[in-house]
C-alpha cells in the first residue's frame, strides 16, 4: 500500500537519492531539496515519488520535482492532489 503525507526533515537523504537519477537523465530540473515544499509517497519506510510546491507569491506557487517509481499506479495524480489540498 501506498500512502502519501508531507516530507519531514528526517526525509531529505531519501528524498536526495529518489531525485537524483531523475535529474541525471533530464527528466527534472535540479533543486535544493526543501523539505517542507515536498509532499512524498511511501511504499512501507520507502520514498517512492514525491512533488514540491514552490511559492513563487502570495498567490503563485511552482509545482515541481514530480517523480514517481512505481509507474502506471496514478501515483503522479495522486501526489499533486494532495500537493494542490496542502496549498489550500
Amino acid at each position: 500500500m501506498i500512502t502519501i503525507r508531507p516530507a519531514a526533515p528526517s526525509d531529505v537523504p531519501a528524498l536526495k537519492a529518489l531525485l537524483a537519477p531523475h535529474v541525471e537523465r533530464g527528466n527534472i530540473l535540479h533543486r535544493d531539496v526543501d523539505w517542507e515544499a515536498f509532499q512524498i509517497a511511501l511504499e512501507g519506510d520507502l520514498i517512492v515519488g514525491a512533488v514540491a510546491l514552490t511559492p513563487q507569491s502570495k498567490r503563485i506557487v511552482e509545482l515541481g520535482s514530480l517523480v514517481s517509481n512505481r509507474p502506471g499506479l496514478g501515483l503522479g495524480r495522486r501526489l499533486v492532489n494532495a500537493a494542490i489540498e496542502h496549498a489550500v
